[in-house]
């Protein structure tokens, strides 16, 4: 009897069908509900409570992995911010608090960020901002913007925005940027803040040493907007990183730091010498802004020659609407990072060379003088081109030496015989 009970357990493990637990879940945590209910006004809460149809995957990962130090507390943003945030894990409910007990007659909001997943790992996308008040109103006051990441000059992404009250700065409501580094704080009581905006390099949500940042005062009545440049602030000016010969006549220059955009590229910044200390004369220096501009002129320029001799090129297709629109762009200049140095006479190869930068300034005003030798690379030896053979020579016609001033044989092969057939015979 034992076998047969044994043989029927082990064909049953080989019927055919889902794996234990049903067909695979793919779908992400779905919001229940959540206490207090947003909208709420006049409560004392303790925690905010976060409830979902499935269990919560208690390691975070990702970014928020990052920012709460491996647990859950990255994937939330509570505003006003009045220390760390921290989450208590109860397997389908999460509880979310901050360092202190929330301040009476201030409105709250809490942000559930996307990345929140399941034990099968299906993350969140969307996130979800809950807001309740201690006191008996939500105010309607906001604060919106953008954030830069200046020197590159394009949008910030997830970077993250501080709302500093005054006179008492421990208070901050918090936002996070979108993909086009565009961010809201809402919610907030009229007065005055210090907007405060940083790249998050390590994403631990703290201001670092060597982290892109940049602030605006507000004084905050209805509603106000607000742009922020983000940059490396130091004290120390720009000094040239790299030198790289493009080609012979053309020298790419970048900076350690961001060069002021007040401050104009011109040929008295940079002095070049050669091995023997002689001064090799720069035509013109350029921002790679400038650059491109020129190259794209002349390529257009170009394409307009060809486009006249062609007559085909003018038949162009349509140009297609579908595409995205651009991202914004800093209302300010973009900081120069690069340059490029046109130089009068070509460079020697394999010589040694070296580029001095004369008062560079940067952002915060600082100059500095640097210095930096470079190597020219081997000439490049144009090679023939094979792919055109040359047309024989035919010999067979050719003359015998010496035979040049007699004339040809007559080609008695070739020569045609007279029709005797037809003609009449003598009278």
């Amino acid at each position: 009897m034992r076998r047969l009970i044994l043989a029927l357990a082990v064909a049953g493990c080989a019927s055919p069908g889902f794996p234990p637990g049903g067909p695979p879940d793919k779908d992400p945590p779905k919001l229940v509900a959540v206490v207090p209910e947003s909208g709420a006004v006049n409560v004392k809460p303790k925690h905010v409570t976060f409830e979902f149809d499935e269990v919560i995957n208690e390691v975070a990962t990702g970014p928020a992995s990052t920012a709460s130090g491996g647990g859950l507390s990255g994937f939330f943003l509570i505003s006003p911010r009045d220390g760390r945030t921290h989450v208590s894990w109860h397997r389908s409910t999460l509880e979310v608090r901050g360092d202190r007990p929330f301040r009476a007659k201030t409105a709250y909001s809490v942000t559930l960020l996307p990345g929140l997943a399941d034990l099968r790992g299906n993350p969140r996308k969307q996130p979800v901002t809950v807001v309740f008040s201690t006191g008996p109103e939500i105010p309607p006051q906001f604060i919106r913007g953008i954030i830069f990441d200046w020197a590159a000059g394009r949008p910030a992404p997830n970077a993250v925005v501080e709302a500093l009250s005054r006179p008492d700065t421990t208070l901050a409501y918090v936002a996070q940027s979108d993909s086009v580094g565009r961010f809201v704080l809402p919610f907030m009581s009229p007065g005055s803040y210090t907007v405060r905006g940083y790249i998050d390099g390590n994403n631990n949500r703290t201001l670092d040493p060597r982290e892109a940042w940049d602030s605006s005062h507000i004084e905050l009545r209805d509603s106000a907007s607000v742009e922020l440049l983000a940059f490396i602030h130091d004290t120390i000016g720009p000094r040239v990183s790299t030198v790289e010969p493009r080609d012979s006549l053309t020298l790419h220059v970048s900076f350690d730091r961001a060069v002021d955009p007040a401050q104009k590229m011109d040929t008295s910044l940079f002095t070049l010498r050669a091995a023997d200390s002689s001064i090799v004369p720069i035509r013109s220096a350029l921002t790679m802004a400038e650059f491109e501009r020129v190259s794209g002129d002349s390529a257009r320029r170009a394409d307009s020659l060809r486009a006249v001799r062609d007559t085909s090129l003018r038949r162009r297709p349509s140009r297609d609407t579908t595409t995205q629109a651009p991202p914004p762009k800093p209302s300010k200049p973009v900081p120069t990072t690069e340059v490029m140095l046109q130089l009068v006479s070509p460079l020697k190869p394999v010589q040694s060379y070296r580029l001095e930068t004369h008062g560079l300034r940067g952002l915060l005003g600082a100059t500095a003088s640097s210095v930096r030798t470079f190597n020219t690379p081997k000439a490049t030896a144009t090679k023939p081109d094979t792919t055109k053979r040359a047309v024989p020579t035919d010999t067979t016609h050719r003359a015998p030496p010496g035979a040049a001033s007699r004339r040809p044989p007559s080609d008695t092969a070739r020569a045609v015989k007279p029709d005797t057939t037809t003609r009449r015979p003598p009278p």
